[in-house]
């Protein structure tokens, strides 16, 4: 098209046909047709009664050299809101691109006649490394011509949506009546409106068009060796392919989506309580904290517990803090019930990161009669007093704990323990005695 424009140059003679006319009398449009195409809303008036009123007259041309040379009745009606029984979700449009900002584009379709492209459905083969750069502007130009299809009519605010996707273009082409089916791949902007929040949080929200939103799970946002702790702020206002979820709902206006290059290329496919069984090493995300313990999202359905003292060989004291919401923690499971659906997990480093030569678990868990004088255990400190060090015991049954004297913790005289330990640092310890009728250690 911009070729096309920049061959003319004014008083240049060109061959076209006359669509229709309008005259401009007293400050007001009246409009008369040289033929069947569509002009404005305005009502026709005779040529003699335009002659006597009329100070200019602005005509609709075309050069189109098929129209120039078909008789008036060949040629294609022009689509306006006059015509909007022809203005159905599915109609395939061409038109001029007229404007173009990060917003989107506007599409003319005729001279009364223009529609809005939503940024998703600006780039015809889904190109979001250029939407990512260049946004809109980087696909479309003013004055390309382009072939659209109709998403949305609203004839009371006269607003018509299009799509430019190739994708959504070919499926209305096929018969189809629905582009966001659950296995279409779409091209979502990340981030929600400010007055709008997403569900069951850690999510993330996408815009798959102008009034069409989706949620991404954390766990489908990257693929599994790529999962980092979930912070939105870097991905809002970006454009990724995602591919619809059969849990979604067209009618109710309801979109899963996952991001996951593995799901785009072969499909949707997640992990089932029957993928999982005792001691597996797991990670997943935080997504909820209480006083008992906390929860962990494995899959977008799947979900452990971690009870509070399994949350770390340390004492936590502000489990909300230490463990915010969105947080990626890796653990073992303890147990799998197929037939409930429950997990149970830890998160215990002494646990998760033993040996696999030492996880005969309770069977070589030690005791409190197993506790000799002179042995030498792995411990975790769980909490610092003035007067000593507590520390939970390493791989012993029920979790046995103690307290090292501050006269015993160092060679050295300690003015302050806080300077040397830490709640959670790993340390080494050794019985140096054992009452056994008080069942006491030191």
């Amino acid at each position: 098209m911009d070729t096309v424009l920049r061959e003319l140059s004014v008083g240049q003679k060109i061959a076209a046909k006359v669509l229709w006319s309008t005259s401009i009398k007293s400050g007001k449009k009246s409009n008369t047709s040289n033929n069947t195409a569509d002009s404005s809303d305005d009502d026709d008036s005779s040529d003699d009664e335009e002659d006597r009123q009329t100070s200019s007259r602005v005509m609709q041309l075309t050069m189109r050299q098929d129209e120039i040379a078909a008789e008036s009745s060949e040629i294609q009606h022009r689509l306006t809101w006059r015509t909007n029984d022809k203005l159905v979700p599915g109609t395939l449009v061409a038109g001029v691109v007229g404007g173009v900002d990060h917003s989107g584009a506007w599409i003319h379709v005729s001279q009364s006649l223009r529609g809005f492209v939503h940024p998703t459905h600006c780039s015809k083969n889904d190109d979001v490394h250029t939407l990512n750069k260049s946004g809109p502007k980087g696909v479309l130009r003013i004055g390309d011509v382009v072939r659209c299809v109709v998403l949305k009519v609203d004839v009371d605010k006269r607003r018509l949506e299009l799509s430019l996707r190739k994708d959504v273009i070919s499926e209305y082409a096929c018969g189809g009546d629905e582009w966001r089916k659950a296995g279409a791949i779409v091209v979502c902007r990340l981030g929600l409106p400010q007055d709008m929040s997403v569900m069951d949080p850690p999510a993330i929200g996408v815009q798959l068009d102008y009034g069409s939103f989706g949620r991404v799970c954390v766990t489908n946002i990257n693929e599994e060796e790529e999962w980092c702790n979930f912070d939105k702020t870097s991905l809002l206002g970006t454009y990724k392919k995602g591919l619809i979820l059969d849990t979604s709902s067209s009618t109710k206006r309801r979109f899963d989506i996952s991001l996951r290059e593995s799901h785009l290329m072969v499909g949707y496919s997640t992990k089932t309580i029957s993928h999982y069984s005792k001691n597996d090493i797991v990670s997943g995300y935080v997504i909820g904290v209480s006083k008992s313990g906390c929860f962990v999202r494995l899959t977008p359905t799947i979900t452990a517990r971690v009870m509070l003292k399994n949350l770390s060989d340390g004492f936590v004291k502000e489990p909300k803090s230490e463990f915010p919401r969105g947080m990626l923690v890796e653990g073992k499971l303890l147990s799998v019930n197929k037939e409930t659906g429950r997990l149970e997990m830890t998160l215990k480093d002494s646990i998760v990161n033993r040996d696999d030569d030492d996880e005969d678990d309770d069977n070589q868990a030690l005791d409190y009669k197993d506790l000799s004088e002179g042995l030498k255990l792995d411990g975790y400190v769980r909490k610092v007093e003035s007067f000593g060090v507590f520390i939970n015991l390493v791989n012993t049954k029920g979790g046995l704990s103690g307290m090292c004297h501050i006269s015993e913790c160092s060679d050295e005289r300690i003015a302050d323990l806080n300077t040397i330990y830490n709640r959670g640092a790993r340390v080494r310890v050794v019985v140096l005695a054992r009452d056994a009728k008080k069942k006491e250690y030191r």
